[in-house]
């Protein structure tokens, strides 16, 4: 008695398919940034607003996304844990809200990029989602 065969073809498209993801990370990565800069505008400073007014949420180069808070005293004021705030406010403002916000950031690009490219389950890390 022979054992059945089952011949399998592949064709990976891996070229078209790393345009395709490449294509869909800025605004996957834009959209993952929303919930990170929303919860870093409740722990920034607020003493004269002005801290808080200047964050911005910039993709220039299409791709990389940046979160930016852009006053003279912003680094002072996120590094220096020193300084003491009105609670919710803190020193670690972005900082503290990225470490919150990070699986929520992941599942959001994950969902974006599957999206925009037809693939439903993305690895990200140790996480499938």
């Amino acid at each position: 008695m022979s054992t059945p065969q089952l011949t399998v073809r592949i064709k990976w498209h891996g070229r078209a398919l790393t345009t395709l993801v490449g294509a869909s990370a800025g605004p996957a990565t834009r959209a993952a940034a929303e919930p990170i800069f929303a919860r870093s505008q409740i722990y920034v400073p607020k003493d004269t607003m002005a801290l808080h007014n200047s964050g911005r949420i910039s993709t220039p180069f299409g791709k990389r996304t940046i979160i930016s808070y852009n006053t003279p005293y912003a680094v002072r004021q996120h590094e220096d844990t020193r300084l003491r705030h009105q609670p919710p406010t803190r020193a670690k403002y972005l900082e503290t809200a990225l470490r919150e916000k990070r699986d929520d950031a992941l599942r959001i690009m994950a969902t974006e990029i599957g999206n925009r490219t037809g693939m439903r389950t993305l690895r990200t890390g140790r996480r499938t989602l």
